[in-house]
């Protein structure tokens, strides 16, 4: 579908602004579109078209890294305790089970690779967790917080060294205050679109 538009709008250029695990998404395809790529064109996406297009990316909060509470997923899922949680976040997923600190950084070093792309990919991180005391979604992030082995500053789901853990081209472009829900929403003076929207970007 993408192409598709792509093919009909062919000086259209895009910008991607991913959240969460839509970063991951966005560095698989950017990472793949040339020939000597391991996914290169995966399943027959065209990807080099859309690279071709790509201006840049933004990540919120994408855990480029690896996410801790991927990686006490299993614990959590056999607690009752917290087994609300784990539902909150959907952290028995498939897509959450490609998370772990050990599958991302290994990915890294292979076939998300930053030498495979051409593009910069900038990162937001968060470094709050409880931001409404009211929403149940902050109250587990808060929980998550404390519960996952997080070695710094965290959004209740990816730390701040994951976020940024992508290298060039691109870098760390800021922290935001606001926790790994709030920074998509325009609920929360952290919100993130209302400073892209003041960079023009």
């Amino acid at each position: 579908m993408m192409v598709d538009y792509l093919n009909s709008n062919p000086t259209e250029k895009l910008v991607f602004v991913s959240h969460s695990y839509g970063g991951i998404q966005a560095r698989f395809i950017l990472c793949n579109s040339t020939p000597s790529a391991p996914y290169y064109n995966y399943r027959g996406a065209n990807f080099a078209r859309i690279a071709a297009a790509t201006s840049h990316v933004i990540t919120l909060a994408t855990p480029h890294g690896g996410s801790a509470v991927a990686d006490l997923g299993s614990t959590l899922s056999n607690s009752a305790f917290t087994s609300w949680i784990v539902a909150l976040v959907d952290n028995n997923s498939n897509s959450s089970k490609v998370l772990t600190s050990s599958h991302l950084q290994y990915a890294s070093q292979n076939w998300l690779r930053d030498s495979l792309r051409t593009k910069s990919f900038y990162t937001v991180a968060g470094t709050n967790t409880l931001n409404h005391i009211y929403h149940l979604t902050d109250v587990g992030l808060g929980t998550l917080s404390l519960l996952a082995p997080f070695s710094g500053s965290n959004d209740g789901l990816v730390g701040i060294s994951s976020a940024h853990y992508t290298g060039a081209p691109g870098g760390d472009w800021f922290n935001t205050t606001a926790n790994h829900d709030h920074n998509r929403h325009n609920d929360d003076p952290g919100y993130i679109g209302a400073i892209i929207g003041q960079s023009g970007w």
